[in-house]
């Protein structure tokens, strides 16, 4: 509840499973439990895959995508573009999060600004030694919000440091080896934000994948990409080299388009691209 107080709710045998940010009508049945009697239109739906290759939701309503990154793990910026192709498909409110500046920043910070800060993706930024930016903790207001990202890059300490009474199972420690965190969260929870606004916690982040969809969709996803693709001569193409007469391939040539998010686009209109 909105004052942090846990009612254990059952399910009317009619209704659907729910998840955490789904809206729901129920009815008290004493002090600490309650059923739930309807559900309430989604307005978005975050899914993974399930061991079947199923698609399962795992968050709802959700509003904000905020996609975590650090200099360590070192980022995967395919992962990065197709979490930005998801927001934009979701129509979901979207801010990049640089976490751990603390530790040396190498090629990220400038990465970021070089290539994504001009598209209008806003770049935050967050450091165990400091506190929470005005700027951070305004971004979470009026938004129902889920951090993304790479394990290991800090989402459950950031959520630890908004809540004060979050107690994850565990927050997981870098491995040496691999440089992945060690992911315990194992449920979904909300949390109401005393600033305002919520926050969801979910596990298995590194498992939130974009589905099968048009490419159209997948190009809309590239800003800078979808401003292009107009331009080309012929309305199917490819963009790559062996298409003339291609809009992209032009702009790289001209050093008006990073080669890194054509390759991503193309990766990503591979394997989730259908015809529309």
């Amino acid at each position: 509840t909105t004052d942090n107080h846990i009612i254990t709710c059952y399910l009317r045998t009619h209704l659907n499973s729910v998840v955490a940010g789904d809206k729901v009508s129920w009815q008290p049945l004493n002090a600490t439990q309650g059923v739930i009697t309807s559900i309430f239109p989604r307005i978005s739906v975050l899914e993974k895959k399930d061991m079947r290759g199923q698609a399962k939701a795992v968050a709802a309503n959700v509003t904000q995508l905020l996609i975590v990154l650090a200099p360590r793990p070192l980022p995967s910026w395919l992962l990065l573009d197709s979490y930005l192709v998801m927001a934009d498909y979701l129509n979901l409110d979207v801010a990049i999060v640089l976490n751990k500046t603390d530790l040396p920043l190498s090629e990220t910070q400038t990465w970021l600004d070089t290539y994504y800060k001009p598209l209008g993706y806003p770049i935050l930024s967050t450091a165990f030694n400091q506190p929470l930016s005005d700027e951070f903790l305004a971004t979470l207001n009026a938004h129902t919000s889920v951090f993304i990202g790479q394990s290991g890059v800090g989402k459950s300490s950031l959520i630890s440091r908004l809540i004060p009474h979050y107690q994850p199972i565990a927050i997981g420690s870098l491995s040496t080896q691999s440089q992945l965190g060690k992911h315990t969260t194992s449920y979904s929870r909300l949390y109401h934000l005393a600033q305002g606004g919520q926050v969801i916690d979910s596990p298995g982040v590194r498992e939130f994948t974009l589905g099968p969809m048009s490419r159209a969709h997948i190009i809309q996803g590239f800003r800078e990409c979808a401003k292009l693709a107009h331009l080309c001569r012929f309305r199917n193409c490819a963009h790559d080299s062996n298409t003339p007469g291609c809009a992209l391939i032009q702009a790289i040539e001209e050093e008006k388009l990073a080669p890194s998010r054509l390759m991503h686009l193309q990766q990503l209109l591979a394997t989730y691209g259908i015809k529309p």
